[in-house]
């Protein structure tokens, strides 16, 4: 057997010592804000340095297939669950990207079918990490400032008149019901992804609220985006 010194050969920023260790940082936050090192930001570039496994590959189909109408039966849910640095926040900027941008199905050859490639970017996308949200002091937008998941979603789908359907709900720190969620989202193609739930909740466990804590709030938000998830064409 050949030692691996012989059957690999080092990148050229490897070689060049310009490798830097936070690059394996991903944010998915920084990427939809458009601050990402390029090797997040770019679509090609990224696309160029991932590994299409088994899991993104599904991921990827699973979702567009849904998006595109192609597949209409696919799954309107998707739950990641990968250990630890198993490529969650990887799997969803690969997600951002195909849905966001003008992708030329050479960049994504072997990762999905070139047919459900969107033609337009979805208008309609918002993503959330868990470990961004602040219940406190909320998160500012300018014209706006967002205390919760369901604030921070309404603003990112539908700007100033989204937060507007969620703005009580918000600031009273109680879940909005399917129904409400399901006029934030309309009838067009939306893309919500939520990372690091898990993260907000042991902070939202010491927010108290009328009812409960943001923590019960929260699951009730969650169940309701679910059914209402569930209840699209």
């Amino acid at each position: 057997m050949r030692p691996i010194f012989e059957t690999c050969n080092p990148r050229e920023e490897v070689l060049r010592g310009e490798l830097k260790d936070e690059i394996f940082a991903a944010r998915l936050k920084d990427v939809m804000d458009g601050k990402a090192e390029a090797v997040y930001q770019d679509p090609q570039t990224f696309f160029d340095n991932t590994y299409p496994t088994a899991g993104l590959k599904t991921l990827l189909a699973e979702a567009l297939g849904r998006l595109t109408g192609n597949k209409p039966a696919n799954s309107p849910i998707i739950r990641l669950e990968t250990a630890f640095g198993g490529g969650k926040t990887h799997n969803l900027i690969a997600l951002y990207h195909v849905c966001n941008s003008h992708i030329k199905s050479e960049w994504v050859k072997g990762l999905l079918d070139p047919k459900d490639l969107r033609s337009e970017p979805i208008k309609k996308i918002a993503g959330v990490v868990g470990s961004d949200l602040d219940p406190d002091n909320g998160l500012k937008h300018g014209e706006v400032t967002t205390f919760t998941p369901w604030g921070e979603i309404a603003y990112q789908l539908g700007g100033l008149k989204g937060y507007r359907i969620v703005e009580k709900s918000d600031k009273q720190y109680t879940a909005p019901g399917a129904p409400t969620l399901g006029e934030l989202v309309g009838e067009q193609p939306a893309l919500i992804m939520i990372d690091e739930v898990a993260r907000f909740m042991r902070v939202a466990k010491g927010t108290r609220v009328v009812e409960g804590t943001l923590a019960d709030q929260t699951v009730a938000f969650l169940m309701a985006l679910l059914e209402m998830a569930a209840s699209k064409a």
